[in-house]
């Protein structure tokens, strides 16, 4: 596939009659574009470090928010679940602990 100037894909010759990509089902994302701009040819900008720095300390922030909701909801859980069998087990002791 090659992209044209109007930012198409299309298919060269050799890639529309080759059998073995005919049912492959590769899909080609559509160029970077920027917003509808006259300047075409300008290079793209990098983003700053600033900004990378910021959106893994958000990500991080967010994972940490996720496990702790995670780790109360499964102690919620098996805390509900488990405390009859716990208390039955401490009286249990309590209760035959004379020998």
């Amino acid at each position: 596939m090659s992209l044209s100037r109007n930012g198409t894909l299309e298919k060269t010759v050799s890639e529309r009659g080759s059998p073995s990509r005919a049912g492959s089902g590769v899909v080609v994302p559509p160029p970077y574009s920027l917003g509808g701009s006259e300047a075409a040819d300008t290079p793209l900008q990098l983003r700053g470090s600033l900004d990378c720095w910021a959106c893994s300390v958000l990500v991080t922030a967010q994972n940490l928010i996720i496990a702790l909701i995670n780790a109360g909801l499964a102690s919620i859980v098996f805390g509900t679940i488990l405390t009859p069998a716990l208390i039955m087990i401490i009286f249990g002791f309590l209760c035959h602990s004379t020998v």
